[in-house]
């Protein structure tokens, strides 16, 4: 006759099982898991252990007791590392579960003010993608290769940002004496793709505006003149701007607070659609420019825009955010200081400028029309001192 099979069940959200032990009553524990089908392998793993009798009566009784939570030894049964596991609940030895910590390190975080609220929680929205909510991850487990491993099985384009959430909370479990040293340091950095410069030239980027409505054609038009992110521009009030220039409220970093100037390049852009949009609305000046427009909103006004015939022509992945590198890489070309641009985008120096758009260099062609053609708002311009 087979042996009997270790049922599991549910409560709440969680599965459960009764846990053999040799010589006593089973007790019912949790297993730690909210997916079936790993439920049913957790299950098996009791019943291996049954099998096997007085060799996993300590086991059985560590966990059917609370000393060992169920879905540590399934773990290290898993990557095999049972006997290292079982050893170290005899000579008690403390393996923390780091999974607690991510809660503590978020309030830590929202305590210090750093980073900003955003950044948080795209933080722990990342390393939860390793340390899932209640879900047991032992101190033990926390090795260079399972980062490793980690980091290569995201299906992302850029986990060195992944990384460094995962780097930030290391140092905070140093901080609370659960770690001696960051092991994610330890784990290399990715080679990521070639910075994406997606851009339109000064003709493209007014044509795109000219096919908006307001108060999408404004704001689109003021982040292609400034440079400035589209969280800044979606909290600029009446009095941050002026007739050329605009306060960008940046929230990142302290110096992504700064003034965004308009320059000539793009004072026709701005004049076209910033200022009578403002003189219109008789905005007070406490108050939001663009009050009713949301993230979503001005993205898909964005991508209406980019899909109708008139504008086919131009490249159709083109994102709200991409009207940065449309500013940057034009005022690479027409030879702007790279400290100056570096301030209007609110980088902290010009380092990420020269990584990012160093190669649009002026060409031959734009110091011949400098030279042979008086500058217009659609023409590149020598830098202005």
């Amino acid at each position: 006759m087979s042996p009997r099979r270790i049922a599991v069940f549910r409560r709440g959200r969680t599965w459960w099982a009764r846990v053999p032990r040799v010589g006593h009553d089973a007790v019912q524990r949790s297993l730690g898991v909210s997916d079936e089908s790993e439920a049913r392998e957790v299950g098996r793993f009791l019943e291996w252990l049954r099998g096997r009798g007085a060799r996993s009566a300590y086991l059985l009784d560590a966990m059917a007791t609370g000393k060992a939570p169920v879905l540590l030894a399934y773990a290290a049964y898993v990557e095999n590392r049972l006997e290292d596991y079982e050893q170290t609940l005899r000579e008690g030895i403390a393996d923390p579960d780091l999974e607690p910590y991510v809660a503590k390190w978020d309030r830590e975080m929202q305590r210090r003010h750093r980073p900003n609220t955003q950044t948080r929680a795209k933080y722990v929205r990342q390393v939860r993608t390793l340390l899932e909510a209640s879900v047991p991850f032992p101190r033990s487990t926390f090795t260079r290769q399972r980062i490793r491993e980690w980091l290569s099985g995201l299906p992302v384009e850029q986990p060195n940002r992944y990384r460094a959430a995962l780097s930030s909370f290391a140092q905070y479990l140093i901080f609370e004496d659960v770690l001696q040293a960051n092991t994610v340091r330890l784990v290399p950095m990715t080679r990521e793709r070639e910075p994406r410069t997606v851009h339109l030239s000064p003709a493209e980027a007014k044509q795109l505006v000219g096919a908006l409505a307001q108060p999408f054609a404004a704001l689109h038009a003021l982040m292609i003149a400034t440079g400035m992110e589209l969280g800044a521009a979606l909290a600029l009030r009446r009095s941050d701007i002026t007739p050329d220039s605009a306060y960008a409220r940046g929230t990142k970093r302290e110096h992504r607070k700064r003034v965004c100037t308009v320059y000539s390049r793009w004072t026709s852009l701005w004049r076209a659609s910033v200022t009578p949009y403002l003189e219109r609305a008789k905005l007070l000046p406490g108050a939001l420019v663009f009050g009713d427009v949301t993230p979503w909103s001005a993205y898909r006004a964005l991508k209406a825009a980019l899909a109708t015939d008139a504008l086919k022509a131009l490249p159709q992945d083109y994102r709200v955010h991409d009207h940065r590198h449309t500013w940057a890489v034009q005022a690479v070309r027409d030879g702007l200081a790279l400290h100056t641009i570096a301030h209007q985008l609110g980088h902290r120096d010009a380092t990420m400028v020269l990584k990012v758009y160093g190669r649009f260099r002026p060409t031959a062609s734009d110091f011949d029309r400098n030279v042979t053609t008086s500058a217009t708002a659609d023409e590149p311009r020598s830098a202005e001192k």
